[in-house]
């Protein structure tokens, strides 16, 4: 015969499993918030890496206003508001980097599509936009964030294109993403919708981005592009 389970060795502990849930959602929550504010740090242009560290850590706190001030009881004044922050000082955090060992390090951060696109629509300028198109070049998440169809407008991104510098790896950014777009869906339509100014910002970025193949034309050979390449990619934005 074998023994039955008693309801104290069956029964499941809710409270507990409530608590699990919570911190997940609370985990959850504080990366995405992390996340957002490592991206929002680098384009403040933040000049060490422990003010890039704060802002990071203060990505969860908001500003008190009046009315917080208001209501605050006389046993809340003075009292430590930043209670989640880790106080346990650990070797990178003293370890001061310069602005470029910042940049390195978001470059490496791996972020969700619709995270890039809100990031994206909240950049300031085209360099800018150019900087995380470039990330997500380098980091072979193109083809991942463009999947299917043009969710920004392809204007916006010529723009963002437009700023790249004469170095093998923007070129190599512009020419792939200008590749890439062709195959998405109602790519077509999207250029159908350009005004003759706007086209003429297209002719624009392939006027800059043949001028400069021929500078550093013997690097971009190895990652197989050329100037027959780039005419042809021309042909199908038809400027």
């Amino acid at each position: 015969m074998t023994k039955e389970n008693t309801p104290q060795e069956t029964a499941i502990d809710l409270k507990e499993l409530q608590e699990e849930l919570q911190k997940a959602i609370y985990d959850d929550k504080r990366y995405w918030l992390e996340n957002d504010a490592k991206f929002r740090a680098v384009n403040q242009g933040t000049a060490t890496y422990d003010e890039f560290r704060d802002i990071v850590k203060a990505a969860h706190l908001r500003p008190l206003d009046g009315k917080d001030l208001r209501n605050m009881s006389s046993s809340h004044r003075g009292c430590i508001w930043n209670l989640v922050t880790d106080s346990t000082p650990t070797s990178i955090h003293n370890t001061k980097q310069s602005p470029n060992s910042t940049r390195k390090e978001v470059e490496n951060i791996t972020m969700s599509k619709e995270n890039f696109f809100r990031n994206f629509k909240k950049c300031s300028s085209d360099k800018e936009r150019f900087f995380m198109l470039r990330k997500i070049s380098v980091n072979g998440e193109m083809a991942r964030i463009f999947s299917s169809e043009m969710p920004i407008d392809l204007n916006v991104i010529v723009g963002a294109l437009l700023t790249f510098e004469d170095t093998p790896e923007s070129i190599n950014t512009v020419y792939s993403f200008l590749k890439h777009i062709t195959n998405l869906r109602r790519f077509e339509l999207g250029l159908e919708f350009l005004s003759s100014t706007e086209k003429k910002k297209c002719g624009k970025l392939f006027d800059k981005l043949l001028t400069s193949t021929r500078i550093c034309q013997q690097a971009l050979v190895q990652l197989d592009i050329t100037e027959c390449g780039i005419k042809l990619l021309r042909q199908k934005y038809k400027v």
